[in-house]
């Protein structure tokens, strides 16, 4: 049953406008099962404000999709959006396969994705990264280069993003920048 209410602070809500409809846990799993439709062609897992946001965001502007275990909260209220956009019970590539449908890389930089280096071991590897790498591939259709930068690189740059996106991802290194190129 969805509940019509002013400024609610609810973890299942989807801001429209000053309002947000406040739905049971039950809705919620429904729609991220995708049981049900919310819009036509847009993956339920986009949330109202992170739709408005990628909307907002122009040719060069950055996107932040991270994991549970990123500052995001603190690193948010640096960015262009000004606080943090959560993705509840979702994870990273589920995440990113939904935003990249709607979401073009950036064909005039060298590395449209940039990820955090894996702390002592630079060459380091986890799960995720070749993950990420087959999500990003198939979105775009071709090999994109992803750019790994140092933790605390890699804090600075996402202070530059537009805004941040948290997944309920446990990680760890779970922590991207997307480069919004043009349709």
């Amino acid at each position: 049953m969805l509940k019509f209410q002013k400024f609610s602070r609810s973890l299942y809500s989807y801001p429209l406008l000053h309002y947000k409809y406040d739905i049971s846990r039950e809705v919620h799993s429904r729609i991220l099962r995708e049981e049900m439709v919310v819009l036509k062609g847009i993956d339920p897992v986009i949330n109202a404000e992170l739709l408005y946001v990628l909307m907002l965001m122009g040719h060069g502007d950055q996107l932040v999709l991270c994991d549970i275990n990123h500052p995001a909260q603190t690193i948010a209220k640096h960015t262009t959006h000004g606080r943090i956009i959560n993705v509840s019970g979702c994870g990273l590539e589920r995440a990113a396969e939904a935003i990249l449908k709607l979401f073009p890389l950036d064909t005039f930089v060298e590395a449209p994705v940039k990820r955090m280096q894996v702390v002592g071991d630079p060459d380091g590897q986890v799960p995720i990264f070749s993950a990420m790498q087959t999500v990003v591939n198939s979105a775009e259709g071709r090999s994109i280069r992803i750019e790994a930068l140092e933790r605390f690189d890699f804090y600075e740059a996402a202070k530059r993003s537009f805004a941040i996106v948290r997944t309920s991802d446990p990680g760890p290194y779970g922590c991207f920048i997307f480069t919004k190129g043009v349709c």
